[in-house]
């Protein structure tokens, strides 16, 4: 089992994974064809998208058969979708909308986490001292997210 992850910048992967993982700075036209020298020419099973139409196409042309795309966010509405590649790569997309989900859908999500997190399969990130905020100070923990902040921020009303 291999992981790839592909980021903006050239940094080490923070995060927890199953196997060693190998970054792939997404600096071109030639992102996709690393990413399918790291499988053996195989492409990606599971292609997680956090950003939409910036990463839509590498992450498209990255695919494996039968190949599946996670996207989480889009910063532009459309991209263009090679159909021919779509359907001859037999490739399956999955949109994900967080902000839909109420609390009582949360929270049901949440506790089916539970397990894992008690048998250690799953594992937290950090939270770093600085990115933990009082209720008071939602607006700055709110900037520390949408300046893209790495850290986990977490508010902490009453403190």
């Amino acid at each position: 089992r291999r992981s790839s992850g592909r980021t903006r910048r050239d940094e080490p992967y923070a995060g927890h994974a199953s196997a060693p993982v190998e970054v792939v700075v997404a600096d071109g036209a030639g992102t996709a064809d690393r990413i399918r020298a790291l499988t053996g020419g195989k492409g990606a099973d599971v292609v997680f998208n956090t950003v939409g139409d910036p990463f839509y196409e590498i992450g498209q042309k990255s695919m494996a058969v039968k190949g599946r795309a996670i996207f989480i966010s889009a910063v532009d509405r459309f991209v263009t979708l090679d159909l021919l590649a779509f359907y001859k790569g037999r490739h399956t997309y999955v949109g994900i909308d967080t902000i839909a989900l109420n609390s009582v859908e949360t929270g049901a999500i949440l506790r089916a986490l539970v397990p894992g997190f008690a048998a250690g399969v799953l594992r937290p990130f950090p939270i770093e001292p600085g990115a933990v905020y009082p209720l008071e100070e939602a607006h700055a923990a709110y900037q520390a997210v949408m300046g893209s902040s790495r850290d986990r921020v977490v508010l902490v009303p009453g403190a």
